[in-house]
């Protein structure tokens, strides 16, 4: 009789530790999501960093604010400067592009414990809130920025994280005290990057047409107004320091710059097959078919067998009678207002689709929370999205392990250039892909590119363009020249290798190459012929041209930035 009347008084402690547990137990899956998500994406790290991470870190190291307030992301680059400061930065080294790589995986990771969090908190099973959460981490595009020095991932985490802390039993709370951090959330995701505007509305919606008419006025001034008005002033103060104005229309130019260059905004046409690819490619990365051979097909028809089983679950939930279909005034105008903008702006392009993936994930679970919940088909579904990840694995990583183990000759050509130039020269290259970022970054001397020298201009110079460009290059080397320095160039640029796209439309390959030729070169002893030097003697008479005086000013405050 003693032990039985022992034993209950034995398990009392653990079953309350338990039961302390239980109420951890959404925290804990999504702080273990967030550390899994973590390694995965430190020990599969780029090893080939884009243009625009090479130019942010850069912008980050050189310090002076101009360079660091880009419009489409105001807060981005002051936020890498600053803790450039903080940790005593020691220069543009390769150590500096690792921190920072290291600061986009702890962001990346946290937003997948955020994510997994807000789908508990919208009513998801933990079981389909991990899939879901795990699918999200292993999407092509979010997987493969987790490790670059991009903005995306980071407005993608202030986004979730701003509804994760509306999320009150499973309604988006809009008033009281936590329409606070939200806003702050939203805030930053705004300043972060200028696509979650379509956040902002996506609120406005769901806030109007969930609200009583009595409460959406206070709702507007809490949650709506303050991220627009401190975002404002943000742009306020941005276009004064670098244009010296606060007109209206200045400030408006200045937020919008990139749509008047021709560049962006209906480059592709609006079309709408590549958008559709963007989107695809966005998640799964469909060009690995080639590299993975018959695996690539294995992973494909995983997927489609995946898809179709959980559809099927979908079906037999909703003829049991699932609950109705929630968050769909909130979710369905972020998606469409996102979607249309990208589909203007640059549909094939992965990067502008990853802050879309939040959204598109939040309403897969609710969708599935809707219909699944007490249907009993919660198992089906969970198969069939285990073998969509089974796909998305088989399929995106063989493209995250190839950058991994990228040897990134670019980058060691860009180091083996700054050990031989030196502060007061100059160097010309093609500026094709990374290597002129790369080039900027690590080199002390002054870098020009063919492609960005003349800015966002180029496209008005027309057949202008060839004589524009010569005239300034003379004046550039015949100003190093007088001042001492020397004027050094990369094999690309001798060797006529220039491609003609974007701003370079116009642009004559062989009267440029003709020009450069001419000029006396000789290649720098140990540089294997790789880099060149002009006679510090030369005579260079500057070509006349019918040009005009054109401004130089990038809106992104430094030259040849891909300014996304």
């Amino acid at each position: 009789m003693r032990q039985v009347s022992i034993e209950p008084v034995r398990l009392a402690p653990r079953v309350a530790s338990l039961r302390r547990i239980a109420q951890y137990r959404d925290d804990i899956a999504a702080v273990s999501a967030g550390l899994i998500a973590g390694i995965i994406y430190f020990l599969t790290q780029t090893n080939r960093l884009t243009e625009d991470s090479v130019e942010y870190a850069a912008a980050a190291t050189r310090g002076g604010l101009e360079g660091l307030l880009h419009p489409h992301h105001l807060l981005f680059n002051p936020l890498l400067a600053a803790i450039y400061t903080m940790v005593g930065g020691t220069g543009a080294t390769r150590q500096t592009l690792a921190m920072f790589q290291g600061l986009s995986i702890l962001v990346s990771a946290i937003t997948i414990a955020l994510v997994l969090l807000a789908l508990r908190r919208m009513g998801c099973s933990l079981r389909v809130s991990s899939l879901l959460a795990a699918l999200f981490a292993l999407g092509n595009g979010f997987w493969l920025y987790s490790s670059q020095i991009e903005v995306y991932n980071i407005a993608a985490l202030c986004m979730i994280a701003a509804v994760a802390v509306s999320l009150i039993d499973g309604d988006i709370v809009t008033t009281g005290r936590r329409a606070i951090p939200a806003a702050i959330f939203t805030t930053l995701a705004m300043l972060f990057h200028q696509t979650a505007i379509f956040f902002v509305l996506a609120l406005l919606v769901y806030g109007v047409r969930t609200l009583p008419r009595e409460a959406r006025s206070g709702f507007v001034l809490r949650s709506i107004l303050p991220p627009l008005a401190v975002v404002g002033a943000f742009y306020v103060a941005a276009t004064w320091y670098v244009l010296g104005s606060i007109a209206p229309g200045t400030v408006f130019w200045f937020a919008t710059s990139y749509a008047h260059t021709g560049w962006w905004g209906a480059m592709e046409g609006m079309h709408f097959p590549k958008a559709v690819y963007g989107l695809v490619d966005t998640i799964l990365a469909i060009d690995n078919v080639r590299r993975v051979g018959v695996l690539g097909w294995v992973a494909l028809a995983l997927g489609a067998a995946g898809t179709v089983v959980a559809i099927r679950g979908l079906r037999t939930a909703t003829r049991n009678g699932g609950a109705s279909v929630r968050y769909l005034s909130f979710l369905l105008p972020w998606i469409i207002a996102h979607a249309a903008f990208v589909w203007w702006w640059y549909p094939s392009n992965i990067e502008f689709w990853i802050v879309l993936m939040p959204a598109l994930f939040l309403l897969a679970g609710s969708l599935l929370t809707s219909v699944v919940a007490g249907s009993g088909a919660e198992r089906t579904v969970t198969m069939g999205l285990g073998l969509v990840m089974a796909c998305m694995l088989g399929m995106n990583a063989p493209g995250i392990l190839a950058d991994h183990a990228n040897e990134n000759r670019r980058l060691s050509y860009s180091q083996e250039i700054s050990s031989i130039s030196r502060s007061g020269d100059l160097f010309i290259s093609t500026g094709q892909g990374a290597l002129a970022s790369y080039l900027r970054y690590f080199s002390p001397s002054k870098v020009l590119t063919v492609h960005g020298y003349c800015g966002v201009e180029a496209k008005t110079l027309g057949n202008r363009i060839t004589d524009e460009l010569i005239h300034r290059l003379e004046l550039d080397m015949r100003g190093t020249i007088a001042r001492n320095g020397r004027v050094l160039a990369e094999e690309g640029l001798l060797d006529g290798g220039i491609v003609t796209d974007r701003d370079l439309q116009h642009f004559d390959r062989a009267r440029f190459s003709q020009w450069v030729r001419a000029l006396p070169w000789h290649a720098v002893e140990g540089s294997r012929g790789r880099i060149y030097m002009l006679s510090t003697t030369s005579d260079l008479s500057v070509h006349e041209s019918n040009r005009s005086e054109i401004p130089l000013f990038h809106p992104c405050g430094y030259p040849g930035s891909a300014g996304r």
